[in-house]
């Protein structure tokens, strides 16, 4: 079985003039995710829990991983609307985590 990770940067990887790119290094970045077994969930004991550690799961683990190779800290947001993402043609806007990259209310999402 085959799973696709998708992991999308939005401000925190920014290119700036001449083509260079702005490091997320030492900073601490916003992560857009859904509730979604087993990628992410609350623990049990969640309501004591404050924080990052209020989550477990394959995306908290990937997450963690990817910001101690690129050196950012980061702080775990569930989206607000509670989807994916879906595109409205009236508005012309993106709901959802895709929404929230787009607005910048999200550096990443996963």
């Amino acid at each position: 079985r085959l799973i696709l990770v998708v992991v999308l940067f939005s401000k925190c990887v920014n290119l700036l003039p001449n083509n260079i790119v702005e490091s997320p290094f030492n900073k601490t970045l916003i992560v857009s995710t859904i509730l979604n077994d087993p990628f992410l969930m609350l623990k049990e004991d969640s309501e004591t829990l404050v924080g990052n550690n209020r989550y477990e799961g394959f995306n908290v683990d990937l997450i963690h991983e990817i910001s101690q190779i690129l050196g950012f800290n980061y702080t775990i947001k569930l989206v607000e609307d509670g989807s994916y993402g879906k595109f409205d043609r009236k508005k012309q806007k993106w709901s959802g985590m895709i929404g929230e990259l787009q607005s910048q209310k999200a550096d990443l999402v996963v």
